[in-house]
């Protein structure tokens, strides 16, 4: 691990106001083999708890490649606020409904 002092100095106020700014938070775990999974969870943030909405189901990816258009209509018709699928060049892609009900796109690391 690296220790940054630049990150010593933020005040309180500053990180209160960008945690509750975000809709999406990663959750990094490792398996018993040792193999790291990062996810990107809505959540909602109250009294310094997190409350992260985990979804155990197939319902939220998609295992075929498909366009933005048809990722769109998935996720409307399984009504998901997040949905993960690949693009037709592989590339993965996160689908989520944002608080106003718009979508937006995240480009998976």
């Amino acid at each position: 691990m690296i220790f940054h002092d630049v990150y010593t100095s933020v005040p309180s106020a500053e990180i209160e106001r960008f945690v509750r700014s975000q809709e999406l938070g990663r959750l990094v775990t490792v398996a018993v083999d040792g193999a790291p999974h990062i996810g990107l969870y809505p959540f909602t943030y109250e009294g310094g708890a997190f409350e992260i909405h985990l979804v155990r189901s197939d319902e939220a990816d998609s295992l075929k490649p498909m366009t933005l258009e048809e990722a769109i209509k998935e996720a409307h018709f399984r009504d998901r606020d997040v949905f993960v699928f690949r693009d037709p060049k592989g590339k993965v892609m996160v689908l989520h409904r944002k608080r106003d009900g718009k979508l937006e796109l995240i480009e998976a690391p």
